[in-house]
């Protein structure tokens, strides 16, 4: 009897232990889901600086053809649907009916040319400027 019992006892030690091991490590996992941070009273977020990106930056976007082309220079095919990363620009003096106008800088798979796309939205299109042709 007295082994039954200390056997109970052993079981619950562990299962005890085993318990505070999962509250411990489902605490820490929740901390890192926090959306608040911690300011300290003396904290003076006006003398953080920030970084502004200009206006005529090219920023990296990931893209997808849009249109079938063929690359000029070595004649590879990429197809529609296939992704790219590419710089996105934002053409400053061209919109149509305030809509901005994008231009993409995209290089080819086969020889790393680059080539252009940009948007047409009077046609809801769009052109392929340099480098390669529309099928």
């Amino acid at each position: 009897r007295f082994l039954k019992d200390s056997a109970l006892v052993l079981r619950s030690r562990e299962f005890i232990v085993s318990f505070s091991a999962f509250v411990f490590v489902s605490v820490a996992m929740g901390e890192r889901k926090v959306l608040n941070k911690y300011y300290p009273p003396d904290f003076d977020g006006t003398k953080l600086v920030r970084n502004k990106r200009p206006r005529d930056q090219l920023e990296l976007i990931r893209f997808m053809l849009p249109v079938t082309v063929r690359c000029n220079n070595c004649g590879e095919y990429m197809y529609a649907g296939k992704k790219f990363n590419v710089k996105k620009e934002t053409l400053q003096n061209e919109d149509y009916l305030g809509l901005k106008i994008f231009r993409f800088y995209v290089k080819c798979v086969g020889c790393s040319s680059q080539f252009t796309i940009k948007t047409d939205p009077k046609n809801a299109d769009y052109i392929a400027e340099a480098g390669v042709t529309r099928n």
